[in-house]
């Protein structure tokens, strides 16, 4: 089984679990924690000797039990968690509740037996500003071209991505020591690529590029470990199978 941990937003998750489920026949579980209070199907518990059982409906239309244990891979896609049913609380309680649920899933991804794409570490979902600019200033060292922009405001980079030709954006995701490109992408950068992977990351990364119209070169812009999964189809999903064992296809 692939568990998917993913924001009630997250149209890309959504999108792995219907092409793993129906394009591979095999069993893929969506789990939104903000749907904890609001769903009153789901519990989690933890149990003391450290392994983790969760019971929750998993945002299908039954409700079903899913244990920790029968995970083959773990595709983590959480940032900080805001518990929706405490949106109208008054501060403390919302304080409070958001670090309940935050603590638990950490806790949770860590004692997970199967590997997981992006692993916790300081015991936090999230690793904390300065993730992208550190990777950025590390693959800047190695050699890449990285745009003024990668390292400033993350708005500021949205923007300049939303204002870029369709026709000059690259788009690179990091999966398990593999590279994947967009259908079309067929243009090759060896020396964006080998850095990339040189650095071995086990995080699931995302890297955009912008080539510049002067130099026809590509600049680093963006990075990010929630990746537009359906950008890559496919092939993504098959390397996803074999890394989780294999499925029927």
């Amino acid at each position: 089984m692939i568990l998917v941990l993913a924001h009630h937003y997250d149209a890309e998750a959504d999108w792995l679990c219907r092409t793993v489920e129906l394009d591979f026949q095999q069993a893929a579980c969506l789990l939104w924690p903000e749907a904890l209070g609001v769903d009153y199907r789901i519990s989690l518990r933890l149990r003391g000797s450290g392994r983790h059982d969760a019971l929750v409906s998993l945002v299908k239309p039954t409700a079903s039990v899913f244990s920790g244990r029968s995970a083959r891979y773990v595709i983590n896609r959480l940032g900080y968690i805001e518990p929706l049913v405490w949106d109208k609380a008054i501060p403390s309680e919302k304080t409070y509740a958001a670090a309940e649920i935050n603590a638990f899933f950490s806790a949770f991804v860590r004692s997970l037996p199967c590997s997981v794409s992006n692993p916790v570490r300081h015991g936090a979902l999230w690793a904390g500003t300065g993730f992208e600019a550190r990777w950025m200033s590390r693959l800047h060292r190695a050699g890449v071209l990285v745009h003024r922009l990668a390292t400033a405001d993350a708005n500021e980079a949205l923007q300049e991505l939303s204002r870029a030709d369709p026709a000059t954006l690259l788009r690179w995701m990091h999966f398990e020591g593999q590279l994947f490109k967009p259908a079309g992408q067929e243009r090759c950068y060896p020396d964006i690529e080998r850095a990339i992977l040189q650095e071995s990351p086990d995080e699931m990364l995302e890297l955009m590029a912008v080539v510049d119209p002067r130099t026809q070169r590509p600049q680093l812009l963006w990075l990010s470990r929630t990746p537009a999964l359906s950008c890559y189809g496919r092939p993504f999903v098959s390397a996803l199978a074999d890394r989780a064992g294999g499925f029927a296809r």
